[in-house]
């Protein structure tokens, strides 16, 4: 991951957004799914992917082009695919509410928190596309992302315990 990739700058006319399938019934992918259509039927200038089963080199290629990334929706926190977004400077929607802020000793974070609810994440989605002050998000999104995940980090937590 090192250097830190170049955070894309929002271009209004074309926001990407990423849901990665993978164990969909687990990662609560039905509703993202019902979410996102309703977007994309309401905003023309949004274009969602939504890649299966690829390596995870031909995966982050795809992240260059992401500015909202959706990890998952069942759940009190994130996983690797919010990781990997946050480093790469997406705005990251999943469940990381007050309990994964407890269970990682902060008050709080930069991902905007979702349920397994298809309205309130269409909800959350579309307010994010029509006040699209997306770009100061992203930039939180991949501090905390270095600051809570950097490998070096990591580590050094772990020589620490």
């Amino acid at each position: 991951m090192h250097p830190k990739p170049k955070i894309k700058s929002t271009n209004r006319n074309r926001i990407e957004i990423l849901h990665g399938i993978n164990r969909p019934q687990v990662k609560g992918t039905q509703a993202i799914l019902k979410a996102l259509e309703r977007i994309v039927s309401e905003f023309d200038n949004v274009i969602v992917h939504t890649p299966e089963r690829l390596t995870q080199k031909d995966y982050l290629s795809i992240f260059k082009n992401i500015d909202i990334s959706i990890d998952q929706s069942k759940c009190h926190s994130y996983g690797m695919n919010a990781i990997y977004s946050l480093m790469y400077g997406h705005v990251v929607l999943a469940p990381a509410d007050s309990l994964c802020n407890n269970s990682l000793g902060i008050s709080n974070n930069p991902l905007i928190s979702i349920t397994d609810d298809e309205e309130a994440i269409y909800l959350q989605l579309k307010n994010l596309l029509i006040n699209l002050k997306l770009d100061s998000l992203k930039e939180k999104s991949q501090k905390f992302g270095y600051d809570m995940h950097d490998p070096l980090v990591v580590a050094k937590k772990l020589i620490d315990v």
